[in-house]
């Protein structure tokens, strides 16, 4: 989230859209960072609601977080 705020990228956190909740709302970005397999339901149901789903695990966040602020 603090990555979001500090590039000015516009975002909702835990949004619900049609019962269901996301992590993060970018535009039409519907984005969940979990420890678990993505839910099919969830993804059509998204599809359907206009959104674009983007599943990432928590492993990636933190591989990704950690070579990008070694970098700096």
């Amino acid at each position: 989230m603090e990555i979001l705020k500090d590039n000015h990228i516009p975002f909702i956190a835990k949004k619900k859209i049609n019962g269901r909740e996301v992590d993060f709302l970018c535009g039409k970005y519907a984005i969940d960072i979990d420890g678990h397999e993505q839910d099919g339901e969830k993804n059509k149901m998204l599809v359907e609601a206009g959104y674009i789903p983007l599943h990432y695990h928590n492993s990636e966040i933190t591989k990704t977080l950690n070579i990008n602020y070694l970098k700096l």
